[in-house]
């Protein structure tokens, strides 16, 4: 299971985002832009929202938070076949660890602001971010 990148939004506008292995060459900030209108798609069309978009190669895990309106979501991309239940456990205490940690200066668009929690997302992480070979090279290595 390896994840591929993470990042933190509100209302769309990407505030922390942490690349491990490159998935495209499409910016980071569109990306961000394209995941937020997928989920106001989703709750317009269908009144729900966002869990998990699953592609052939890889899957697009969401967390949004339960307070201020579900406005904060955190992301990962993984490869296909990543355990859902395990990532998205992960972006809940991610997410809550950021709001608590940010919770006087949530308001702040400046990435600037939030870029020291970059270091926090990696301890989350830890393991999940390497590739199997990597992993075993540290592990063996």
């Amino acid at each position: 299971m390896t994840v591929y990148e993470a990042g933190i939004m509100r209302s769309g506008l990407l505030l922390v985002f942490r690349e491990y292995h490159s998935t495209s060459t499409v910016d980071k900030d569109l990306k961000s832009a394209l995941f937020a209108a997928l989920e106001i798609a989703t709750q317009n069309t269908f009144g729900d929202s966002l869990d998990i978009i699953q592609l052939k190669t890889m899957s697009i895990i969401y967390y949004k938070s339960p307070k201020d309106e579900g406005k904060f979501v955190a992301y990962a991309i993984c490869d296909h076949n990543t355990d859902y239940k395990l990532i998205k456990g992960i972006l809940q205490k991610i997410l809550e660890s950021f709001l608590e940690e940010h919770s006087g200066n949530l308001d702040s668009s400046k990435r600037e602001t939030y870029m020291n929690f970059r270091e926090k997302m990696d301890s989350f992480f830890k393991d999940l971010s390497e590739t199997p070979n990597e992993r075993a090279r540290s592990l063996f290595g």
